[in-house]
């Protein structure tokens, strides 16, 4: 179980960089605030990512993420009853 919420978290992980890119572009920098976080990436003490965000999207990435493991875990319960 623990390896699937790792691999949801990679995998959260690996896509939001590009939508965020994407969303930033689309939109003016100086009508938001950017808030950026460094991310330690899984398997390596030290290499690290840094992502900036405005708090619209962390609220959006944590969302779409929480969906993610809900899915995977309601999934994994399916088949463990089966």
């Amino acid at each position: 179980m623990l390896r699937i919420l790792a691999a949801a978290a990679v995998v959260a992980s690996l896509a939001a960089p590009a939508s965020a890119t994407e969303i930033t572009n689309s939109r003016s920098k100086s009508a938001k605030k950017q808030r950026c976080e460094t991310t330690t990436e899984i398997g390596s003490r030290l290499a690290r990512k840094r992502i900036c965000m405005s708090e619209a999207e962390w609220r959006e990435m944590r969302a779409q993420t929480r969906t993610d493991v809900e899915k995977i875990l309601a999934q994994k319960q399916w088949e463990e009853n089966d």
